[in-house]
């Protein structure tokens, strides 16, 4: 026969008390525990202990026995009276190794040792009190043992009291898997990590050493206490039940230590003494990391708002450096305009005869004016320079003849103090070099113009050597010293000398003079140059300045410009050359005329833009010399709308002169089609070398036109004509000069792109009679063809403007007929010029 022993501690499962006598049951060491420790255990399948007391009062029930059989867990049921088995399903037969139910009913499972019968009574009064049981038994099917985990139930059988046993994991399933877990929580009680095992329903069972240190024993608190937010705790629990594991993530906790933060994950396991669900809880202190992070957020939103602050500022500052700009440019206008009248009628009195001691006086007006407008281009400098504006034009130039065109000017002060001025050049030196001459000269005459002023007997000198006798300088780099005998600088005053507004004592300035910016500025220029200048100086004996820059040896370029004095060339048929002056101040007015009419010129006034415009339309002028500001209509404006004519009008030199000196003025005044820019306060060699220039180059042309057998034909795709007729070569020169041929590479390439795509739409908006919009376009191919000197492509877009502007839509068409080809064919005369 078969039996049932609970399992004994310290003795395997399996061991038959006696193959016979099978009702000696040994009491086990899963013993009667508290009502909540003997509870049903959830499980994911079906089970009896599913059913309330009601439905479980009487076994006999067809429909609960109909439920019973279908279930895979072997479920029996024990009358007490009796000792057999009333009733089993299949999987019970199976279980038992029993053929049918008639022939388990035969079998006795009664227990026969005292322990075992006082078990069974326990049971039974257990059961009266509505309590089931969980106990791990061995059984003895065929006399083989076979540990199981089981649930005990009591019920009705036929009026009589019986337990319904069901097994729930057998020897394999469950207790391996109990065993497991015991041994991963004693694993883990040592580990510094704090471990928590928890029932499902929440309540704390169990924890390691860590545990105890972080958050104190079983006994002290509860398990929910230790979370700061509830919600954040049942999310974690009720995932890790669902989902079988809840990632690690960082909570709020309370430690005996106060409020930390710690990463919490939680995975589902099975309490070891119950088997019921469990959730093991591990937690890592990161509070330290968590402060740093949140350190490092204080520290980005810091900084986002520091970048947030600097970007206003910068914009700030860009809208204070454009206010700037303009103050500059408008005081620059303001100080040059009657600057320009002082300067202009200086010069025309000394020129003409004077009385005794007049021309002292007359002289001393010019030195005085001549001073302050030092002291005005100092100040456009060195804003020039602060803004990073300033632009180098980098150039071959004799090196010789540049630095005794440095000297020369200054001769005469030092003759009249009685002090020696001296030029010394190294034999070894490149007699052409490449660089920007003007800059050169800037920075060399205010080094000796300084050695001069403050040297009152001895020599000044301006030696030039190859910069290889420095240390760490190459061979493209020159020295250029300026030694003096004068009163020399202290030491403590050499580290400030090159910063602005700086002079080396109060006394000296007021009695020398001088706006402390002309060394700050030749510094500057020095850096830009990729140079540096530096001063060694012993007071009583004198300075030596030095200024090193890279130089490197060029190719010479062309003859010298005619000099000054050279006089005008002859206007055809003996005429006098017919000058229009467009000019709204009226002593810049008779500056200007002084000046021309001393060579000859005729000259004609326009005091606005207006007049300007009209007179330029209807006068047959040789030559416009237009102000940049004036009422109504500005001299950008007035040279746009003569340049849009078209014919001579076309190709008329017009001469800027404006008091707006900077380099930007300079370029919009050739966009807008000026030929040539002269800044206030005009001086008379300027004057006449650009006045020289452009006559001479109008009459070149004048000459090209009377020699053609035929007037000039419109611009066509199919006689594109020579470049000289595409290209106007000699205001391409003049272009390189101004701009350099870097500057003017890059005008092309950009030209190449948009004049094709402008011409296409232009096209569009004729086909469709957008009259405006073609106009537009027009102007725009216009202005730029102006300034790269397209002179072809430039008359036939002025045409096609002007008609638009009438309107006449079919004149209009007809002039853009072969407008594309022209495009093409104009920008392959600058692609073959500039080699882009």
């Amino acid at each position: 026969m078969s039996g049932a022993t609970p399992a004994a501690p310290g003795r395997p499962h399996g061991d038959p008390r006696d193959g016979k006598d099978l009702a000696k049951f040994v009491p086990g060491r899963s013993s009667l525990r508290s009502r909540r420790e003997w509870g049903p255990m959830p499980s994911s399948r079906p089970s009896p202990s599913h059913f309330g007391a009601a439905r479980m009062t009487d076994a006999n029930d067809d429909r609960y026995l109909s439920l019973l059989k279908a279930l895979s867990a072997p479920i029996w049921v024990y009358g007490f009276a009796s000792g057999h088995i009333e009733w089993a399903n299949p999987a019970a037969l199976v279980f038992w190794k029993a053929d049918s139910l008639e022939g388990l009913r035969q079998r006795s499972v009664r227990p026969q040792s005292g322990a075992a019968r006082a078990r069974v009574e326990q049971y039974a009064a257990r059961f009266a009190n509505g309590n089931a049981i969980w106990e791990d038994w061995t059984f003895y099917p065929r006399d083989e043992p076979v540990v199981a985990r089981c649930h005990f139930r009591g019920v009705s059988w036929e009026g009589q009291s019986a337990m319904l046993v069901e097994v729930r994991a057998q020897e394999g399933e469950c207790g391996q898997s109990h065993d497991d877990a015991r041994r991963a929580v004693e694993t883990l009680r040592e580990v510094p990590v704090v471990i928590m095992l928890i029932l499902a329903d929440g309540t704390l069972v169990s924890q390691n050493v860590a545990a105890d240190l972080c958050f104190g024993s079983l006994e002290q608190g509860g398990f929910k206490d230790r979370f700061v937010e509830p919600q954040e705790r049942e999310a974690l629990l009720r995932e890790a039940l669902e989902q079988g594991e809840a990632p690690a993530r960082v909570l709020a906790v309370n430690t005996r230590a106060g409020m930390a933060w710690h990463d919490v994950g939680a995975r589902r396991v099975r309490d070891p003494a119950t088997a019921a669900p469990a959730l093991l809880l591990h937690g890592l202190d990161v509070t330290e990391r968590r402060l740093h992070e949140e350190a490092l957020r204080e520290t980005e939103e810091r900084l986002r708002r520091l970048a947030h602050d600097l970007a206003l500022a910068r914009d700030e500052a860009v809208r204070a450096d454009a206010a700037k700009s303009e103050f500059l440019a408008t005081m620059s206008h303001e100080i040059r305009t009657p600057m320009n009248g002082i300067l202009g009628l200086t010069e025309h009195l000394l020129e003409g005869p004077v009385l005794p001691g007049q021309a002292e006086r007359l002289g001393a007006i010019r030195d005085s004016a001549e001073a302050l407008l030092t002291v005005v281009n100092d100040v456009l400098d060195f804003s020039r320079l602060e803004a990073g504006r300033l632009t180098l034009e980098i150039r071959p130039f004799a090196l010789g003849p540049t630095l005794v065109a440095v000297l020369e000017p200054l001769r005469p002060h030092a003759q009249a103090k009685g002090l020696t001025l001296d030029l010394a050049l190294d034999p070894t030196l490149p007699p052409w070099v490449a660089g920007d001459p003007g800059r050169l000269r800037q920075i060399l005459i205010n080094l000796v113009g300084n050695a001069l002023k403050f040297t009152a007997r001895g020599s000044v000198r301006l030696e030039v050597a190859p910069g290889v006798t420095m240390p760490g300088r190459g061979p493209n780099d020159l020295l250029f010293r300026v030694k003096d005998t004068g009163i020399g600088i202290a030491p403590d005053v050499l580290p400030r000398l090159f910063q602005r507004f700086s002079q080396a004592d109060p006394a000296i300035t007021r009695q020398f003079g001088g706006s402390g910016l002309g060394l700050a500025i030749c510094r500057r220029l020095a850096e830009v140059m990729g140079g540096h200048i530096q001063a060694e100086s012993t007071p009583g004996q004198g300075s030596v300045f030095t200024l090193c820059l890279p130089l490197p040896a060029a190719a010479p370029e062309g003859p010298p410009p005619p000099p000054p004095a050279e006089p005008l060339p002859a206007a055809p048929g003996g005429r006098p050359w017919r000058v229009l002056i467009a000019e709204d101040h009226a002593i810049n007015r008779t500056v200007l005329a002084g000046l021309l009419h001393s060579r000859g010129l005729e000259v004609e006034f326009a005091e606005d833009g207006t007049q300007a415009l009209h007179k330029g339309l209807t006068g047959t002028h040789d030559i416009i010399f237009m102000d940049m500001r004036m009422p109504g209509l500005d001299g950008l404006e007035v040279t746009r709308r003569l340049r849009a004519q078209g014919g001579a009008l076309a190709r008329v030199p017009i001469i800027a002169v404006t008091a707006n000196a900077f380099d930007d003025d300079r370029a919009v005044c050739l966009a807008a089609g000026m030929s040539a820019f002269l800044p206030k306060p005009v001086r008379r060699d300027a004057l006449f070398a650009t006045v020289r220039a452009q006559l001479s180059e109008r009459l070149a042309l004048s000459c090209d036109l009377e020699s053609s057998p035929m007037p000039r034909p419109p611009a066509s795709a199919d006689d594109a004509g020579p470049v000289s007729d595409l290209l106007d070569l000699s205001h391409a020169v003049e272009l390189e000069d101004d701009l350099g041929i870097e500057v003017l590479i890059s005008m092309t390439r950009s030209f190449q792109t948009s004049a094709p795509e402008r011409a296409a739409r232009l096209a569009a908006s004729l086909e469709r009679g957008d009259v405006e919009g073609a106009r537009t376009e027009a102007h725009t191919l216009k202005g730029v063809a102006a300034t790269l000197g397209l002179a072809r492509l430039r008359d036939v877009t002025a045409r096609i403007e002007q008609a638009c502007r009438v309107p006449d839509l079919v004149q209009a068409r007809v002039h853009a007929a072969d407008l594309s080809p022209l495009v093409a064919t104009s920008l392959g005369a600058l692609a073959d010029r500039y080699l882009v």
